[in-house]
């Protein structure tokens, strides 16, 4: 690293520094084994670049800072031109063994590679650099989207313990860039000089480390627009379900895409986040709801089309469910236009039909063929016997016609036998629709029950997705602040 050393002493001084006085980089630098070399650790956040719910990972862009002293590394200005501090590869150098604790990528890396150190003349050695580091953080979706996470990013040495190493961290917020989905709230420092891991390797040893909590706060406004929103508006549309005439046909069509289009939606937040042990998000809570609300719907919608289409065989409305359905909850649910058919009912069972203003007159006179006969003679010539001026002239000649009248005799009993027939079919008729018109206005009372019923679970749906939002509402925290538990909570999940 010749580059590094700008004149010629530069090189006279690192030739008095490194290969004079043997500098052993592998070697802490110290005179006296028992002092405690001091780290100072400063950890500036700059940027939140991806934060995997699913995964748990929290990726970052930091400015790291690390300060210490190499006792090894002193000289006098004077003697080297006035030469305070220099610059030079951090290999050529003693460092300290500072790991990531919280360590998620794919593998350990030494972040400061390919880095160089400014060492000052009273022995301070100084390595910044910008790191990308990705960690673990226990994510907690429960208030997903207003929800606030607290992440743990713990660095420390790995073989070096207290009694070699001491770990004093600081860290700034200042320069962190504003991100489109995370708000950093807050920045925490906790530094452990004594504390105590029961590592495998070094059992009952004391190591140093420091602890930064970093707490986000997510901006909602994305998925409110791309989740809560369409969840509102679907199960908004399910009201309109109810408004459907039952005989389009449309009802149960319309709720189970309803139904379908919520699945789609509750698929893709379950692969947003992650899978909880006890608890489950909040925004599932309410997509599971509005699934419940949705296909109760559908239950109601079966139940309705159930009551309108009955059959010809079904039973009439019961007397206390035409009082009550009909009348108290008709007026309750706003329905004023309820027809009363029971009079209506009473008319139509009388021996005739109003509508065509079609009465059976007595016809006993064609029941009976033998009463067209007196005296062998038919009842017509009978009558004009009897009653006419000129009755022996009219006897002879209708004696002299008996012949021809008994002859028209099969002729008139034929079309009494015809009349008769044609009675029974006009009766035949007309029972048919009594019947017809019976079935009608059941089947018309049973529609106006369906109606009703319809309405009543309208108010249903209406009463149970305000509740379920109100519900939903009031448990979301909207506090915008890291609560003394999270703090406490993040201390102990350090």
């Amino acid at each position: 690293m010749e580059d590094l050393l700008a004149s010629v002493d530069h090189i006279k001084l690192r030739n008095y520094l490194f290969n004079n006085r043997s500098y052993d980089p592998t070697v802490r630098p110290i005179y006296d084994s028992k002092t405690i070399t001091e780290l100072e650790l400063q950890f500036f956040l700059s940027q939140v670049l991806n934060v995997d719910e699913r995964l748990q990972t929290l990726k970052m862009n930091v400015w790291l800072t690390i300060r210490w002293k190499d006792e090894f590394l002193l000289w006098d200005p004077a003697d080297f031109n006035g030469i305070s501090n220099f610059k030079i590869s951090k290999d050529k150098v003693w460092m300290p063994d500072i790991w990531l604790y919280q360590n998620a990528d794919n593998k350990y890396e030494d972040f400061t590679i390919n880095s160089q150190c400014l060492v000052q003349h009273y022995g301070e050695v100084l390595w910044a650099a910008p790191v990308i580091i990705k960690s673990h953080c226990k994510m907690d979706v429960w208030n997903f989207p207003f929800d606030r996470q607290t992440c743990n990013v713990t660095f420390g040495p790995w073989l070096h313990n207290s009694s070699e190493l001491s770990v004093n961290g600081t860290g700034s917020s200042s320069f962190f860039e504003g991100d489109t989905e995370w708000q950093l709230w807050d920045l925490t420092t906790h530094n452990y000089k004594y504390s105590i891991q029961y590592y495998p390797d070094y059992p009952f040893e004391y190591f140093s480390k420091v602890d930064y909590v970093v707490y986000l706060k997510r901006l909602p406004t994305y998925y409110v627009f791309y989740l809560i929103m369409p969840c509102t508006l679907i199960a908004a549309i399910t009201l309109l379900g109810f408004f459907l005439p039952v005989e389009s046909g449309e009802k149960i069509g319309l709720g189970i895409t309803v139904l379908l289009s919520l699945t789609v939606y509750l698929l893709l937040l379950s692969e947003t986040l992650p899978p909880m042990k006890n608890n489950v998000p909040i925004l599932g809570q309410y997509y599971a709801a509005v699934m419940v609300l949705v296909s109760l719907s559908l239950a109601m919608s079966v139940a309705v089309l159930n009551l309108h289409f009955r059959g010809p065989d079904s039973p009439p409305v019961p007397p206390w469910m035409r009082r009550f359905m009909l009348g108290k909850v008709a007026r309750f649910v706003m329905i004023r236009q309820v027809s009363k058919n029971k009079e209506s009912r009473k008319g139509y069972r009388k021996g005739y039909l109003k509508d065509n203003k079609l009465e059976f007159l007595p016809m006993m006179d064609l029941t009976d063929c033998d009463v067209h006969r007196v005296n062998g003679l038919p009842l017509q010539a009978r009558r004009l016997a009897h009653h006419s001026p000129k009755q022996k002239f009219r006897r002879k000649q209708i004696q002299s016609n008996n012949s021809q009248v008994n002859a028209n005799i099969k002729t008139v009993d034929e079309n009494v036998y015809f009349l008769r027939e044609l009675l029974h079919e006009v009766k035949d008729v007309k029972e048919m629709l009594e019947r017809q018109k019976t079935d009608e206005e059941y089947g018309s009372e049973w529609k106006q029950v369906a109606l009703v019923v319809d309405r009543v679970f309208l108010f249903l749906y209406v009463v149970g997705s305000l509740a379920t939002s109100l519900i939903i509402l009031f448990q979301v925290d909207y506090d915008s602040g890291p609560s003394p538990l999270e703090i406490q909570y993040a201390l102990e999940n350090g």
